[in-house]
């Protein structure tokens, strides 16, 4: 008998043992949300959405992970904090928004000791992505690498793609096989063949005489092709101020093709182009026969 209750305890023992390791439990207090909200965004293994509805500014959220697994809280305009959920683990957040101290242990430890070092440094952006890089490349397998390439590179308002690519190169092949890597991967390579191919192969233009210029007619000729709305008094003026540009630099051929961007109904951008008080020439381009990109032969 005792050896049998023995054995039930030790049953009982690990199987409480077993549950808490295969549970994730993400907790803590957070001030200065927006709402009572906050919105979990899935990036790895799937996409999907959830949210954590908080009490006072605390929750607890738990989790049963089948694999490794990430995803992000959005914590309204000044904060996306990603955290990595792993069986057995836990994480704790303690703050204000936008100033978040983050417990746990392995990637999330690893991370928020990467934000505390950036953190540091946020007034001399130069140092900043210095020392982002050097986190990259001297941790290749870390999932940190996501939220870095993310925030540093692919959120700035002129990503240098060249350099993302070689970034993503130099990674282990577990973070390149994450989705989130994945697509940004595909979208470099649109961004790369849309370069590779940023020419115009056909132009034809028809000047204010009403004579047509095409391509031949403009070799060895500065040309400028200046897109502007015809709705907008700023782009209206900029783009008459062009034409004593071109006047002044006619030694060197320039010649000036302006095209307004209005769609509104049907045709209803060749009645304002033509009200509208404009410069140049009217033109349109396409390339090898395509759709124009803009048709303003009024």
């Amino acid at each position: 008998m005792k050896k049998l209750l023995f054995f039930l305890f030790t049953l009982v023992v690990l199987a409480s043992g077993c549950g808490k390791k295969n549970t994730f439990t993400l907790e803590g207090s957070i001030k200065g949300l927006p709402s009572d909200t906050i919105l979990v965004f899935y990036q790895e293994p799937d996409y999907k959405l959830d949210t954590i509805l908080l009490s006072k500014g605390k929750f607890t959220y738990t989790i049963t992970p089948d694999t490794f697994t990430i995803f992000s809280l959005l914590l309204g305009e000044k904060q996306i904090l990603p955290i990595y959920a792993d069986k057995g683990e836990s994480v704790t957040l303690n703050g204000m928004v936008g100033e978040i101290e983050v417990k746990g242990k392995g990637e999330n430890a690893q991370l928020a000791k990467h934000i505390q070092y950036l953190n540091t440094l946020e007034n001399n952006k130069t140092a900043v992505m210095a020392a982002v890089d050097s986190l990259i490349k001297t941790n290749p397998h870390s999932y940190s690498n996501i939220y870095l390439i993310d925030k540093y590179y692919v959120q700035d308002s002129l990503p240098d793609y060249n350099h993302i690519d070689q970034l993503i190169k130099g990674l282990s092949g577990i973070i390149k096989d994450t989705p989130y890597i994945i697509d940004l991967q595909n979208k470099l390579s649109e961004k790369k063949e849309l370069t590779d191919h940023r020419y115009v192969s056909n132009i034809s233009c028809t000047d204010r005489e009403g004579k047509t210029i095409n391509w031949n007619s403009v070799k060895g000729k500065y040309v400028l092709l200046d897109f502007w709305a015809s709705w907008n008094k700023e782009s209206i003026a900029t783009q008459d101020s062009l034409v004593p540009v071109q006047k002044a630099l006619k030694k060197i051929s320039l010649l000036l093709s302006a095209s307004p961007l209005t769609w509104t109904k049907r045709n209803g951008w060749r009645k304002s182009f033509k009200e509208t008080p404009h410069n140049g020439n009217k033109f349109a381009i396409s390339k090898a026969g395509t759709i124009p990109l803009s048709n303003s032969k009024a």
